[in-house]
C-alpha cells in the first residue's frame, strides 16, 4: 500500500490532477512525507525543527503526534479533532 501511495498516487496526482499538495503517512512505521506543486513536478516540502511540514492549502502545519497524523496551527497549537473538541465542550458545560 506505501508503494502505491509513494509512486502510482503521487504520480498520478502530480501529472493527472495537477494537485497543489501530496501527503502521505504511515501509521506503520509513522513515515510521514508532503510535497508541493512547483510547476508541473513535486517539490518535497522541507519540514521545520519539529518534524512538522507546511501546507499553504490549509494554511496549517501537518506533523506526527502521539503515532497519529495530526494538525497544528500557524503559532503551533495542536488542532482538536472533532472527538477532543466535543469532549473539551463538554467539560465546559459541566463546570458552567
Amino acid at each position: 500500500m506505501a508503494n502505491i501511495d509513494r509512486n502510482l498516487k503521487k504520480n498520478l496526482y502530480e501529472n493527472r490532477f495537477h494537485t497543489p499538495e501530496y501527503f502521505w503517512f504511515s501509521p506503520e512505521n509513522l513515515e510521514f512525507a508532503g510535497f508541493e506543486l512547483v510547476g508541473n513536478k513535486y517539490q518535497e516540502i522541507i519540514p521545520n525543527a519539529r518534524g512538522w511540514r507546511w501546507s499553504g492549502v490549509l494554511r496549517l502545519y501537518l506533523g506526527v503526534e502521539g503515532g497519529k497524523l495530526r494538525y497544528f496551527t500557524p503559532d503551533g497549537n495542536l488542532v482538536p479533532t472533532p472527538e477532543e473538541a466535543a469532549i473539551a465542550a463538554q467539560q465546559v458545560a459541566v463546570e458552567a
